[in-house]
């Protein structure tokens, strides 16, 4: 029988293989008995190579690592005239830890699935066909596609990359699938190095062993997603069309001659150059305007051109020269809801105002100020300290005892003294002017005193 032990033992994972055993009831390992394949891995086997002991009936145990076990059953390229395998790992998706699932049950899933797709398929659900495949990839394009290329949805750096194509402490290759422009077609090939100046790849087909560049779009790994990829080579295509729009359209329109066209006003101008020199530092400069005037009046005249060539693009329908070109998307901004606020009850607001100006000491800017000047002395109260905490040299204890009280004697002298007539004197000056009313300092009456706002001040 083969009993199957996954444990890590050093660096490597290694496989225990129990051969011609007589039955599996007398079997052991280490004074386990082997009866079932689940009896075998639950089991916390911890062995060394040198403690490995053979079963007593005969068996003979042997340690065999399963990466040279997967080596010798890795996949390869069937088209591959060498049969040469792929590196281990080197197919192996990218997948974060899950709770649910264990990460390598995720990865032989994904892997699967990826195995089972055509990217070809895959790109023309996008709306990507063989053709506009040749187009972009073809070396005459007027904008290379890889300036568009979208780096959000590379899953991994290349870094990264060379260490799962590692084959013997050396990066042999990655198996991948090229597009092939003289085809059309997605052959497979292998990925041998990285230009990182140009970013592109150099491969080799499969199929031919002749070797090429092309660019990160023109690649797809067989361990990255294939949807994600036909996405990220639709997301690029369909940038450099829009660029390739603009720029066109823009280009007629700064054909378009200016002589004729109607420019800024003088008094546009003059009141566009005032609030652009509003600063003294500018005003204290004697700057040339004559090139800022020049720009502004040939921008103008621009903007005037473009609404005269929008018109003749919504009105050519059948004009052929005008059939391949599309005003750029204008920006869209997000429309500010404006309304009232619909959930305040009717109420008087005349009384509600009466009501708050009774309650709020905030109904005259003489008790304002004198509010600031009380913060102010207060502040400055909270920034001084009651004892000597800053000493200049080391003192004796009686010594030390003399400094703190001389310290707290003279903050209690300031509190006494300095502060409340700080405090009065600010107030009185404060509301000297105000008169008859909730505040009046010359009110005599006990009764009067006692309702006004003053005392609760």
């Amino acid at each position: 029988i083969l009993v199957t032990v996954h444990r890590t033992v050093g660096p490597l994972d290694f496989i225990l293989k129990v051969e011609n055993a007589k039955s599996t009831d007398e079997s052991r390992i280490t004074g386990l008995p082997v009866r079932t394949m689940r009896a075998a891995r639950a089991f916390n086997y911890r062995a060394k190579p040198s403690e490995t002991k053979p079963p007593s009936n005969g068996a003979s145990a042997t340690l065999v690592s399963t990466e040279a076990i997967h080596k010798e059953k890795a996949p390869f390229f069937p088209q591959d005239p060498s049969a040469e395998r792929f590196p281990y790992r080197s197919t192996d998706p990218k997948v974060t830890a899950s709770v649910q699932v264990p990460l390598r049950v995720e990865i032989e899933r994904r892997k699967r699935l990826f195995s089972h797709q055509d990217i070809a398929s895959l790109l023309e659900t996008e709306g990507i066909t063989k053709e506009t495949l040749k187009t972009a990839f073809s070396p005459g394009a007027v904008l290379e596609l890889r300036y568009f290329d979208d780096r959000d949805f590379e899953s991994r750096t290349w870094d990264e990359w060379t260490l799962i194509g590692m084959n013997d402490g050396k990066f042999a290759f990655l198996p991948a699938r090229g597009f092939c422009i003289s085809t059309g077609s997605w052959r497979p090939c292998k990925v041998l190095e990285r230009e990182s100046v140009s970013d592109v790849y150099r491969i080799k087909w499969a199929d031919t062993n002749e070797e090429l560049v092309l660019p990160r779009l023109g690649i797809m790994f067989l361990a990255e997603d294939p949807f994600m990829f036909a996405k990220r080579v639709a997301r690029a295509i369909q940038s450099r069309d829009n660029v390739q729009k603009g720029l066109l359209y823009n280009l007629y329109i700064d054909s378009m001659p200016v002589e004729g066209v109607p420019m800024l006003a003088p008094e546009q101008l003059n009141r566009v150059m005032t609030l652009a020199l509003n600063s003294n530092r500018i005003r204290q400069k004697s700057m040339d305007t004559t090139g800022v005037v020049d720009e502004l009046n040939f921008e103008y005249s621009r903007t005037m051109n473009r609404i005269v060539f929008d018109k003749e693009l919504i009105g050519s329908t059948g004009d052929d020269m005008l059939a391949d070109i599309y005003a750029p998307p204008t920006m869209a901004f997000a429309k500010r809801e404006s309304g009232t606020v619909a959930d305040v009850p009717p109420h008087d607001w005349a009384q509600q105002s009466c009501q708050f100006s009774f309650n709020s000491f905030l109904t005259k800017g003489e008790l304002i100020a004198c509010i600031v000047k009380t913060k102010a002395e207060n502040q400055r109260i909270l920034g001084m300290s009651l004892f000597a905490s800053h000493p200049t040299k080391t003192s004796k204890p009686d010594e030390f005892e003399h400094t703190e009280l001389l310290a707290i004697a003279q903050m209690a002298a300031y509190l006494k003294d300095t502060w409340l007539v700080s405090l009065k004197n600010s107030l009185r000056n404060g509301l000297k002017d105000v008169g008859k009313g909730w505040f009046n300092l010359n009110e005599t009456k006990r009764e009067v005193y006692d309702i006004s706002k003053l005392k609760k001040f």
